[in-house]
């Protein structure tokens, strides 16, 4: 992440995946005012790259968010599409991407929570202790 800050990575992460997908993506940066450390920073957008590399290369979207907010002295972090959700079962083993995912979400203490909306989609959240 370069001197202009997380946000304006992640912004650029959307802008570059809209442009690749022509799906509509939407950012929603609650955490302006705490500040991450470095390697936070790095995971953070990281794993959001890698969900939304996974979204646009399998899912068949249209429409896709990234959503940061505190909750409870915690960062919590989703991201959703409206495609055609994950095969099930979902494992780890023989995902490249989400294996990826797993380890950089284990570098901030956390785990990744991989859930299939049905008809809406999946969902990929995680929440860290800041």
């Amino acid at each position: 992440v370069d001197s202009k800050g997380l946000l304006e990575a992640l912004q650029k992460t959307v802008d570059q995946f809209h442009e690749q997908s022509d799906m509509d993506i939407s950012l929603n940066y609650d955490i302006v005012n705490i500040p991450l450390s470095p390697q936070e920073e790095i995971h953070l957008l990281q794993i959001i790259r890698e969900a939304l590399s996974n979204i646009h290369r399998h899912a068949q979207a249209t429409l896709a968010g990234v959503e940061i907010s505190l909750n409870n002295s915690k960062i919590s972090v989703n991201i959703w599409d409206n495609g055609k959700g994950l095969p099930e079962p979902v494992t780890k083993r023989g995902h490249f991407g989400i294996s990826i995912m797993a380890e950089r979400a284990m570098s901030l203490g956390t785990e990744i929570h991989l859930t299939t909306r049905g008809e809406l989609g999946t969902l990929v959240s995680f929440e860290f202790t800041h």
